[in-house]
């Protein structure tokens, strides 16, 4: 869902030539840890350069400079966590065991995975994407709504369909490099459903979205089940078909637009802005939660205390971001 954000905000058309009549709708917002552009999705579904209009090219200067701009956004959170949380991994002796057990060797390899802890592949895709964006910019805008659409939905497709014959062929993985490449189809489909083509009825979609993440949610559970990791290992990946439609569905009914026209609200800016630092900061908060907790029995204390875990995480992290967001220092990180 982040991936799909990031592409409905990166590729509007920000360089659009001078005009007499500037293009309708809100400005977009850029992904920077201030309080003007935080990563949030769009207010409005203006802004978004018609595939019949030029766009102004960008020279290796110019291009230099916002790739510079984006990375700097989530540059210093990077290192901030990466070594955060190597840290912790290695002070606890708890986590991937390339860290705990490998040395410094071992927390290098770690890093050149993507992985420092196991969420912060996210930062990994996104530099990827952001150093693709500028690029990705003027193929977008120099299709029809049409020729997008394919463009995202093929590019997505061949995803997934390398991700079936990696899980069918025991081959597969990817580095730090490397990891953002499968998820250029998420990033082109977040621009055409959020700018583009927004969907006009919102719970439909959500509908759909939801039943597709209780089927990942089933799917998750057989593949445990069933013992083979190959198959948890698929399961829980993001480009595993029912993970597909979920994260697309939901995007478009979040995204839909209202009766009003409008695709947001000026009154959840500011809490979807901090979801950034909620994602990075949560496992701090879960794993500490989890390591006091004793072993759950039975599925409806399992159950009990996975919703403990995660309610936990997600008050512990925000109070840590409304914290943080204050302090100039800290405020990079979130």
């Amino acid at each position: 869902m982040f991936v799909m954000i990031s592409g409905a905000l990166l590729l509007r058309d920000r360089e659009r030539p001078r005009s007499p009549a500037p293009p309708a709708g809100p400005p977009a917002v850029a992904p920077t840890s201030s309080a003007r552009d935080r990563v949030v999705p769009p207010a409005g579904a203006g802004g978004a350069a018609p595939a019949s209009e030029p766009v102004a090219p960008l020279g290796p200067k110019r291009i230099g400079a916002v790739t510079a701009r984006r990375l700097g956004r989530i540059g210093w959170p990077l290192l901030f966590w990466s070594v955060a949380y190597l840290g912790l991994q290695r002070w606890f002796g708890a986590g991937d065991p390339r860290i705990t057990e490998g040395g410094p060797a071992g927390m290098l390899d770690a890093v050149l995975l993507g992985r420092p802890m196991y969420h912060l592949y996210y930062l990994f895709i996104a530099a990827g994407l952001y150093l693709l964006a500028p690029f990705l910019r003027l193929v977008v805008h120099g299709l029809t709504p049409e020729g997008n659409r394919l463009l995202a939905v093929g590019a997505l497709a061949l995803a997934v369909v390398s991700g079936l014959l990696d899980w069918r062929l025991g081959t597969g993985g990817a580095n730090a490099v490397s990891l953002f490449v499968p998820f250029v189809g998420y990033f082109l489909l977040g621009h055409h459903l959020a700018n583009l083509r927004p969907a006009r009825r919102r719970w439909p979609w959500l509908t759909v979205g939801v039943l597709a993440a209780a089927a990942c949610w089933g799917a998750y559970l057989l593949a445990v089940r069933s013992g083979a990791p190959a198959a948890v290992d698929y399961t829980e990946s993001f480009l595993h078909p029912a993970a597909v439609l979920a994260a697309v569905a939901l995007f478009a009914g979040v995204t839909a637009r209202s009766a009003t026209g409008s695709v947001g609200s000026a009154r959840t800016e500011r809490p979807s802005g901090r979801t950034f630092g909620v994602y990075l900061a949560h496992p701090v908060f879960i794993a500490g939660l989890g390591a006091m907790l004793p072993q759950a029995e039975g599925l409806g204390g399992g159950l009990a205390q996975l919703a403990a875990l995660w309610t936990a995480g997600l008050a512990g992290s925000l109070a840590l971001v409304m914290v943080w967001e204050r302090l100039p220092l800290l405020r990079k990180v979130v």
